[in-house]
């Protein structure tokens, strides 16, 4: 093998610990099922077109959140801040090392409407260093004039699992490269193609890992690591035009469009329209019963009592009076 930069981790022949082969690709896909975020390992027929390193055993070093193997710069964080990094309540595990692509829906997290990396500081820097930033476009393919606009050009993101990327660090004043795997929590920046390139806290340009069948892993370790569970990502197919992620605190979705750092993000948590209070429909008062007419009380008709004129009996005259009187004196 031809020889290793300075500060670069010495590669030994001599066996160790074997990580298991994976004997097809695995791309990890995202399940959204009521507002929840699950996941789900799918065989992939495809295959690996990437060159592997061998049998020859790869040392591979584990980066914790805000910590850093030669640091291209001092850490970035953004303002109010104090590290780049974010502690993630729910990373995402899997049984097996798996590869999907940049662009898998819920890969990456976010701070949502914000970003965890300061892109300007970057640049800023790079700006400064005229030897690093030409060893940083370098692993970027890029000129140095480029930098500003490539940097810009890139979207802030948070790993939501631990993932082997080559690394690219500084020491003694040239550029180092090697194998990393960064804890979940890591904030990167992303190319269109969903590869993480740069470690934000550090600003080490990043590329993607070696394929390989047996690996040494040394550095410290960090709460639910396994070997098993580490994730490797590869250049999606396309162009992207946004992201859907994971917000690292609600673990609900939302989009991030290419290049933006938060402030244009949407959620993707439908808004419930509130279900409007039916009026009760007043019960009409019952209405009085009628109460019933009383019945007309009438006396039968009866003819008028007409006394017959008194006649003194010294006093002629008829005993009746009216034409059907007889005269019966």
């Amino acid at each position: 093998p031809p020889p290793l930069a300075a500060g670069h981790p010495p590669k030994r022949q001599r066996p160790t610990v074997a990580i298991i082969g994976v004997v097809a690709v695995v791309a990890l896909a995202l399940l959204i099922v009521g507002g929840g975020v699950g996941y789900v390992l799918v065989k992939s027929d495809q295959p690996n077109l990437s060159q592997s390193v061998g049998d020859q055993i790869v040392s591979i070093t584990t980066e914790p959140v805000s910590t850093a193997s030669n640091p291209f710069t001092p850490p970035i964080p953004p303002v109010g801040a104090t590290t780049t990094d974010v502690a993630l309540p729910q990373p995402v595990a899997t049984p097996a090392p798996v590869t999907t692509k940049g662009g898998q829906a819920g890969l990456y997290g976010g701070t949502e409407k914000a970003s965890q990396c300061d892109k300007a500081k970057l640049i800023a820097f790079l700006q400064q260093a005229a030897d690093k930033a030409a060893a940083w476009a370098r692993v970027q393919g890029i000129t140095q004039a480029e930098i500003p606009t490539f940097i810009n050009a890139l979207t802030p993101a948070v790993l939501r699992s631990d993932t082997l990327v080559t690394n690219h660090g500084w020491e003694n004043g040239q550029m180092t490269t090697f194998e990393s795997v960064l804890q979940y929590g890591t904030a990167v920046l992303l190319n269109d193609r969903g590869l993480p390139v740069v470690k934000c806290y550090c600003g080490n340009p990043l590329s993607r890992a070696q394929v390989h069948t047996s690996a040494r892993y040394q550095g410290p370790t960090w709460p639910g690591w396994s070997q098993q569970s580490v994730t490797t990502v590869e250049a999606n197919e396309t162009a992207m035009s946004s992201f859907s992620m994971i917000n690292v605190s609600t673990n609900q979705p939302f989009t991030r469009s290419v290049g933006t750092d938060g402030t244009q993000d949407v959620s993707l948590v439908a808004t419930a329209t509130p279900t409007p209070t039916p009026t009760p429909t007043p019960t009409p008062k019952p209405k009085p019963k009628a109460k019933p007419k009383p019945k007309p009380s009438y006396t039968p008709y009866q003819e008028p009592y007409v006394p017959e004129p008194y006649m003194p009996p010294d006093q002629e005259g008829p005993w009746c009076v009216g034409p059907d009187c007889i005269d019966t004196r």
